[in-house]
Order: structure tokens, then C-alpha cells, then sequence
């Protein structure tokens, strides 16, 4: 979410290197995510069938308190493998019970 603000803030400030500077950000590497959500703005709206087309609004507004949930949640849903669960203790019968206690996988 740090991320999204930083991009949101880079792009309300006009996209200036100065705010770059200012805010300790790549130049460069903002402009690339700036590239990126253009081209991913675009395939959403070629693959939309509803006929509303998403703009790339350069002022852009933060995400609320329950926007920022509901994208955590969005994230989160397509990476089932990627989330850490908690061990289970003696779970392992290869290991020591002191190896993986309080741990995650």
C-alpha cells in the first residue's frame, strides 16, 4: 500500500523530478509504473465487455481505509501459495519439535 501512495503521489504532483527527489523516488522507475498502468488500464478496458471504459486519472485520489482492504483482499485471493500458515507443532516427524515451533511455512 506504501507503494500504491507513492505512485498516487508521484502522479498528482505532475510527475515532476523534483517530487522525485524530494521524496526519495527513481525518476526512472516511476515513469516505468506509469508506463505499466497505462498498458494495464488499456487491456482492462479491451477485455471490459460493460462499454465503460477506465480512465487513467492522473489525479488520482488515495484509497480509503476500505478500499485499501478490499484490494489486500484482491491480492491476496490470487496468491493462495504464496501466503504463509503457521506450522503445525509435531506436525514434522523429521525435524525437531524445536525447529518449527512458532514457525511459518
Amino acid at each position: 500500500m506504501v507503494a500504491l501512495k507513492a505512485v498516487g503521489a508521484f502522479e498528482y504532483s505532475g510527475g515532476s523530478e523534483a517530487f522525485c527527489m524530494k521524496s526519495g523516488l527513481r525518476h526512472k522507475a516511476m515513469m516505468e509504473i506509469r508506463k505499466l498502468r497505462r498498458q494495464l488500464t488499456s487491456e482492462v478496458n479491451t477485455l471490459a465487455t460493460s462499454g465503460n471504459e477506465i480512465p487513467v486519472d492522473p489525479q488520482m485520489k488515495p484509497p480509503s481505509d476500505k478500499d485499501t482492504i478490499l484490494l489486500r483482499q484482491i491480492l491476496l485471493s490470487g496468491l493462495p501459495d504464496k501466503i504463509a500458515r503457521k506450522a503445525q507443532d509435531g506436525g514434522d516427524t523429521n525435524s525437531s519439535d524445536k525447529d518449527f515451533k512458532h514457525a511459518y511455512r
